[in-house]
């Protein structure tokens, strides 16, 4: 009887380590199956990862391209404004105009390009520019040069008084000598023109003191000739 007991005891343990061993093996097994499984969406992640990193990096170089072309547009609108500005200076007026139409033709929003192109028509007499320099100041209503322009318009159409107002928005809105300088320049010119040669002397002094080269432009002006500024 104790034989058949230890029997029966040896055979339950012999079975219960079988069935540890089975299921340990599936544990193992199943365990192996999560591992490959694991790996292989790993991989995926990775490669996926690897896939979107690629897409980012080309957009950037893309985004890139776009902006250093964007750049060289401006840059070159730029010297075309440049280019049309000299012509205006040159007095021609006419090929002013196209050049500055150029440049609206790539960017309608170019206020340096209406500015050039509405103070060159006012110049040539053949268009009225004004509508060209407030779209200038729409686009940019701090753009002091379409102020300036707006205000030598208003000069060469004789309106003397909204170019007074103009030549003094210049003067309280822009921090360049230069410009400061020629607006001080103009009020002065249309002082002496209405016969306030205090005035004109005032002003004079002030663009002077800003730009000394005024002084020869004003010694040949028959208008500001004869004011004293003590250079």
């Amino acid at each position: 009887m104790k034989k058949i007991s230890s029997v029966l005891i040896t055979i339950l343990f012999i079975a219960i380590a079988a069935v540890g061993i089975y299921y340990s093996y599936r544990s193992h097994k199943k365990n192996k199956i999560n591992e490959e499984r694991i790996r292989v969406e790993y991989e995926q992640k990775l490669k996926e990862a690897e896939e979107i990193k690629k897409q980012k990096e080309a957009e950037l170089e893309q985004q890139k391209q776009e902006i250093k072309e964007a750049e060289e547009k401006v840059k070159a609108l730029d010297e075309k404004c440049n280019q049309a500005q000299e012509l205006f200076n040159n007095r021609s007026y006419k090929e002013a105009v196209q050049l500055a139409e150029e440049v609206l033709a790539e960017d309608n929003k170019n206020y340096r390009a209406y500015a050039i192109k509405g103070i060159a028509l006012c110049y040539d007499k053949k268009s009225n520019g004004f509508d060209e320099i407030e779209r200038a100041l729409e686009i940019n209503p701090s753009y002091a040069y379409a102020m300036y322009n707006m205000a030598l318009a208003y000069e060469i159409s004789f309106d003397y008084d909204n170019a007074l107002q103009w030549y003094e928005k210049v003067l309280s809105s822009c921090k360049e000598d230069k410009l400061k300088a020629l607006s001080n320049y103009g009020i002065a010119v249309i002082q002496a023109r209405k016969g306030e040669r205090d005035k004109a002397t005032e002003y004079l002094k002030a663009a002077v003191a800003l730009d000394k080269a005024l002084v020869e432009r004003a010694k040949q002006d028959e208008n500001l000739s004869g004011l004293e500024i003590n250079e």
